[in-house]
């Protein structure tokens, strides 16, 4: 009798431990951003961002697998050039890009 009820017990807790890793979902406009919600940039914008990134990866051997290879490094050149556009700067870090 006790080892029916742990098992319950166990099966319970699995299932509410389980669905509580489900993902929300939020339909229409109801997920508030607070005050940086207009620096957020579209969701065109970033679908673009990854596809540019995915052509830089197509031209190689490897693509983005082996670091040091030329996808790999205009993958690099790319993103440091999208976070000098939003104006991010690296404080006393020396960026070497070939």
């Amino acid at each position: 009798m006790k080892t029916k009820l742990i098992f319950l017990f166990s099966v319970l807790s699995l299932a509410v431990f389980a669905f509580s890793f489900l993902p929300q979902t939020v339909s229409g406009d109801e997920i508030d951003y607070g005050p940086m919600e207009e620096y957020l940039p579209s969701t065109a914008e970033m679908s673009a961002w990854v596809e540019e990134l995915w052509f830089l990866g197509t031209h190689g051997r490897y693509g983005y697998r082996m670091p040091g290879t030329l996808p790999d490094l205009k993958g690099t050149n790319y993103v440091l050039e999208k976070l000098k556009e939003f104006g991010l700067e690296a404080a006393g870090v020396k960026v070497v890009v070939a």
